[in-house]
């Protein structure tokens, strides 16, 4: 196929994307569809309260990545299906078989994953673990641990947008105790984020099923992670470093 159709899917992700989320008038009118399940009021053993929701957790679909990258998916099946560019007798079904075969464990995984972020987040388990830390480390030992609590989170949850989500409000609280800077906590955060990625078992396996070698996670993992480990260590002497300076 030329160039410019193999590239057509994802130009039309690209235009989707500036229209829904650049333009103003559009996003605002996209964004009045929000959807999310009530929730009631929770209050736990540690006296962490949460109040009750109409929508907990509510977004908005018609601005959501997965909606523009299921509708560009539509629009390229139909581009590639006119021309005639699928093998014979490899339609919609067998094209949903596929991708539910490769994908299905990555997902399972991952959802997993995510679910173990927000239980944390709602029961107060962040709130809990930034105070203790702030508790038993002294200032500096919490700069320097600091890179590594991101690493953990990428870990956990296989993202470092997760990783933030999760626990950038731990760095915060815990910063503020320390009487640290925060912008330093969270510099440290999303950095070991970062690093933390290249021993994700989600961002891992999703490699390893596309490149057909799911069932050998365990040696990627073997293989990153002394890595990780040397980069953990150098983000650590450097945030104690602009400590010490600043």
């Amino acid at each position: 196929m030329p160039l410019w159709l193999a590239f057509a899917p994802y130009m039309v992700l690209a235009l989707l994307a500036v229209v829904a989320l650049v333009i103003p008038p559009v996003n605002d009118y996209l964004e009045q569809v929000q959807v999310g399940l009530p929730f009631p009021a929770t209050t736990t053993g540690y006296g962490v309260q949460r109040e009750a929701t109409d929508a907990y957790a509510a977004f908005a679909p018609l601005t959501h990545p997965g909606t523009l990258l299921l509708i560009s998916a539509a629009i390229g099946y139909w581009l590639y299906s006119r021309r005639g560019l699928y093998p014979e007798g490899k339609g919609i079904g067998g094209i949903l078989s596929d991708a539910a075969r490769e994908a299905l464990p990555a997902t399972t995984a991952i959802v997993g994953l995510i679910l173990i972020s927000k239980v944390m987040d709602h029961s107060g388990e962040i709130i809990i673990l930034a105070l203790g830390i702030a508790r038993v480390a002294p200032s500096i030992v919490y700069v320097a641990l600091s890179p590594w609590i991101g690493i953990l989170g990428s870990f956990i949850t296989s993202s470092n947008t997760a990783s933030n989500v999760l626990f950038a409000p731990l760095q915060a609280t815990a910063a503020q105790a320390e009487e640290v800077a925060v912008e330093l906590a969270i510099a440290g955060q999303t950095a070991g984020g970062s690093t933390g990625n290249a021993i994700a078992p989600g961002d891992a396996l999703l490699g390893a099923t596309v490149a057909g070698i799911a069932g050998q996670l365990g040696a990627i993992l073997r293989s990153a992670i002394l890595w990780t480990l040397i980069v953990g260590l150098f983000l650590s002497l450097a945030a104690v470093g602009i400590y010490l300076l600043f």
